[in-house]
């Protein structure tokens, strides 16, 4: 048994280790959406806060290949600023797709972790690790880093349910 077992003990919890599991779990899982479903080989990457749905998709030149999933943000980082903003923290994000950020907020609250308790300057990219804690915690099925504002930076999702359309 992990020393991280307990999540809501502070006294049982280790953050490097959980980290390293959950970043583990994450690359085991997006290597099977890559075998399963082709991610990482689509063109085009889109979310719609209306809909709730994370499209990867390939022109219809390409056979107009479609995986259209459920999601959730986890926050973005900028190379021009050099911060990474958490989704809950993020006004143009709606809060009904920032619920994997707030639970790792959460989880800030109950073991003292400040950078899970706000916004941040850092040379450091920190998406990958906090996108795969999120991951855990809210069970998704795989991670996603989404290249923003001509590759300014990069949005960090967690997605579930995923279906393909179009032919194959």
């Amino acid at each position: 048994m992990f020393p991280f077992s307990d999540l809501s003990n502070p006294d049982k919890f280790n953050l490097e280790e959980f980290s390293g599991v959950c970043l583990r779990e994450m690359a085991e899982k997006n290597q099977h959406n890559i075998e399963d479903w082709g991610l990482g080989s689509y063109e085009r990457w889109d979310i719609d806060q209306s809909t709730g749905k994370l499209t990867f998709s390939n022109g219809p030149e390409n056979g107009g290949v479609r995986v259209t999933c459920d999601f959730q943000i986890a926050g973005t980082y900028s190379n021009v600023s050099h911060s990474w903003l958490w989704a809950w923290d993020n006004e143009h994000i709606d809060p009904g797709f920032a619920s994997a950020s707030r639970s790792i907020r959460e989880m800030g609250k109950v073991h003292a972790i400040a950078s899970f308790l706000e916004s941040f300057d850092t040379n450091h990219d920190p998406g990958w690790e906090f996108t795969a804690i999120a991951g855990k915690l809210s069970n998704a099925e795989g991670c996603y880093r989404g290249p923003i504002n001509e590759n300014a930076g990069f949005m960090y999702l967690v997605f579930s349910n995923c279906i393909r359309s179009g032919a194959v």
